[in-house]
């Protein structure tokens, strides 16, 4: 039993691995908060699903979808954590981020060892599942999102006036995008 769940774990970590980069510029485009909401919603989904599914086929597909919200939520949380931290105390807030989320890796597999107690998993995902969704209800209700813009364009940049070159806003990734082509490009 070990290695079949071990191998399901794999497909679902591969799947949070490869799809993180696309996640990245998906939280770039659309703000942090979309993310945040919606790999919540998945992983709490999946989750549910994984307690009710037996079939290997739809129990990989769970876990594979369930990577995707991963992916999407730890790439969200993380880059809302160091936008709405201030420019000088931005190690400081990845450092207790990263504290809470392995918090959350070494005690979570103690947590689905205590609801198992010998029996059969679905407890386990029951409680994965409303956890996931407990999470997307508490980032639907933070105030805001953070930045929609790419670093460099923040409080410090606009302090000392190069708000005229990256206007804040929802195009402003275009803007900053284009600073970087040379002068013949741009024009």
């Amino acid at each position: 039993m070990t290695s079949r769940s071990g191998s399901r774990s794999a497909r679902s970590q591969s799947a949070a691995i490869l799809l993180r980069p696309i996640a990245g510029r998906a939280g770039d485009r659309f703000g942090r908060r979309v993310l945040m909401i919606g790999g919540a919603l998945i992983v709490g989904t999946t989750a549910l699903c994984a307690g009710l599914v037996e079939a290997l086929g739809w129990i990989i597909a769970t876990r594979v979808l369930m990577g995707l919200g991963e992916a999407c939520f730890f790439v969200g949380a993380t880059t809302m954590a160091t936008d709405l931290a201030p420019e000088e105390r931005r190690g400081e807030a990845v450092s207790y981020w990263s504290v809470a989320l392995w918090g959350g890796l070494a005690f979570g597999p103690v947590l689905g060892e205590l609801l198992l107690n010998g029996s059969n998993y679905d407890l386990v995902w029951y409680v994965a599942g409303g956890l996931g969704l407990t999470a997307a209800a508490v980032a639907l209700f933070t105030a805001g999102d953070a930045r929609r813009w790419p670093r460099g364009t923040g409080e410090a940049d606009r302090a000392r006036g190069d708000q005229a070159r990256h206007p804040p806003g929802r195009n402003a990734h275009r803007h900053h995008r284009v600073q970087h082509l040379p002068a013949a490009v741009r024009t």
